[in-house]
């Protein structure tokens, strides 16, 4: 297992993602954040799982199961989660 940080952009992503949910349906709410925190620690045990983007050789990303998110990160000594957005949005590498 290697240890994971969230950038300040990631953690925003992740807050949002459950607010929007939770006006409509607080049980999937919670359901969605638990299935990212879940992906998040199996990215943590298996680093390279995610492919790669095609942005940027050095971005990853993965596709969090029985949802329409997906986690960016990269891996370097730590997995630095870099955003976590819907299968719809585009990741802006130059938004912090």
């Amino acid at each position: 297992m290697i240890a994971v940080t969230w950038s300040r952009r990631a953690i925003k992503h992740l807050k949002a993602i459950k607010r929007y949910i939770e006006k409509f349906n607080p049980g999937a709410a919670q359901s969605t954040a638990e299935k990212i925190l879940e992906s998040v620690e199996t990215i943590s045990n298996h680093p390279l799982i995610g492919r790669i983007e095609e942005i940027d050789d050095q971005t990853r990303r993965f596709s969090v199961p029985g949802t329409s998110y997906i986690i960016f990160y990269q891996v370097r000594d730590v997995v630095e989660i870099a955003a976590v957005l819907h299968g719809a949005q585009m990741l802006d590498v130059s938004d912090d």
